[in-house]
């Protein structure tokens, strides 16, 4: 191969790669060299570093998309693709700013329904967005039965855009070649920002002379007394590592659906075993549990995945679903209340109060926001209970449990019957977020429930291009 088919390939396959694994050693040659110069040794020069990093990211994610537009959007619908970049673009910013996530999204979702109507492509309600409708509702409705409606409304406000991806679903199927729009954009975009973190985790340890695999040691404090994990975040305003390191995590979910697609073209298995790798040591850095416990169940699902294609029997396959879930469940519970590390006393607390609070209001729940009673009640001052079902129990009684617990049922039932794994993947990916920090009804997941949970149904949508 001469050079000009190297530099070729470089360009246009593995712009992204090349130039985050150059940036990567660079840092760790920078770590083992004598050097005065250190990014964190001045307020001023970090925060410039940053502001170039951050369009440095945006530059080289445009850049990479530029070079693969024939394949990312041969024989697409200009106005779709805009939809899908839009989107794309939305996630990009969630661990930059996710305040953000809500205005872009009305805005989003304005056009998407001012298209569909004049369209006129209307498709109708999948079960899993009926059954995601129903729960909304019935949240909404818990207000009136809240000891103060207006505190109650609210507290559960940001559910009101949450309507519009049931509503939007009956306008739009999508096809896999154009998930891949959604996906490849924030993928490359992530990829940069990982590698982002990872230097400025280098350049802090560096500057208070601590080991370079400071991060492995299981220690929530492992950077003290001198400095903290949160300088390593200073390039965002969302500075949450919960919610950067879960955004991290789940566009890794997407990316390894999208090379499983083989679509070799795009990711290749050199950009997930990079993203992968780089993941898993930014989740320790910036102490992200969330996307570390993701990590170890999702790296079981897909050798799960991998294993059951090759079994043909439908009993087999039930009968070690149901082992491997039975001893996941048991493992993560011994893992939550067992070891230091992941152990958290202050949402046990919140736990076991939410389920002695819970018979006293059985049916219907105590009202939209009750669970601030129930927290209360053990002296804390949290807004939520972080976990979805806990706070629809004590919020809208075991019927809104019930209802929660359809949607769930028919979302992951649709995506085997199907065969829809990208939809289980990101249903099982906020699955694990909403059992930590509750998000169910938040902009972010809108978009990707929109976009991703639905099987594509062709036969619609031939009627719709006709």
């Amino acid at each position: 191969m001469n050079i000009k088919k190297i530099t070729s390939k470089v360009t246009s396959n593995n712009f992204a790669l090349y130039t985050n694994v150059f940036l990567l050693l660079g840092a760790f040659i920078y770590y083992f060299i004598p050097s005065e110069f250190n990014l964190y040794a001045s307020e001023k020069t970090l925060n410039i570093f940053f502001k170039i990093a951050l369009v440095g990211i945006v530059l080289v994610t445009f850049a990479d998309i530029w070079l693969k537009r024939k394949v990312l959007f041969k024989n697409i619908d200009k106005i779709r693709v805009f939809f899908l970049l839009f989107a794309s673009t939305i996630v990009m910013i969630y661990p930059y700013k996710h305040k953000m996530v809500l205005g872009l999204s009305i805005v989003l979702f304005s056009l998407m329904l001012v298209y569909g109507l004049h369209k006129r492509q209307y498709i109708g309600f999948h079960i899993i967005m009926k059954s995601l409708l129903i729960f909304i509702l019935f949240v909404f409705a818990s207000i009136f039965w809240a000891t103060n409606t207006s505190e109650a409304f609210k507290h559960i406000d940001y559910f009101v855009l949450f309507l519009a991806v049931p509503l939007l679903s009956c306008f739009y199927r999508w096809k896999k070649e154009e998930i891949y729009i959604f996906i490849y954009p924030v993928f490359t975009a992530f990829l940069s920002l990982l590698s982002l973190n990872v230097i400025a985790y280098v350049c802090l340890v560096k500057y208070h002379q601590k080991p370079v695999f400071s991060f492995l040691s299981f220690s929530k404090s492992y950077l003290a007394p001198a400095t903290n994990h949160y300088e390593i975040l200073r390039w965002s305003e969302t500075f949450h590592q919960s919610i950067i390191g879960w955004g991290l995590f789940i566009v890794g979910v997407l990316g390894y659906w999208l090379y499983k697609e083989k679509k070799q073209k795009l990711i290749s298995i050199e950009h997930i075993s990079l993203y992968a790798v780089l993941l898993a040591c930014v989740s320790f850095m910036i102490q992200a549990r969330v996307a570390m416990i993701g990590i170890v169940f999702f790296t079981g699902l897909f050798i799960w995945v991998e294993l059951m294609k090759k079994i043909n029997s439908r009993g087999r396959i039930f009968i070690y679903t149901t082992i491997i879930t039975i001893l996941g469940i048991l493992s993560c519970y011994w893992i939550f209340t067992e070891t230091p590390y992941f152990n958290d006393e202050i949402r046990h607390t919140m736990n076991n109060a939410a389920i002695q609070f819970f018979p006293q209001h059985f049916w219907i729940g105590g009202g939209a926001n009750y669970e601030i009673e129930v927290i209360q009640s053990v002296n804390y001052e949290f807004n939520k209970l972080h976990n979805i079902f806990l706070s629809a129990m004590v919020n809208q009684g075991i019927i809104g449990l019930i209802l929660l617990l359809l949607f769930h049922f028919y979302a992951i039932y649709t995506g085997i019957k199907y065969e829809h794994l990208l939809g289980i993947y990101v249903f099982l990916a906020f699955l694990i977020f909403n059992l930590t920090e509750d998000v169910l009804g938040y902009p972010i997941c809108g978009l990707f429930f929109l976009f991703t949970l639905i099987p594509f149904e062709k036969e619609k949508i031939n009627q719709i291009q006709k």
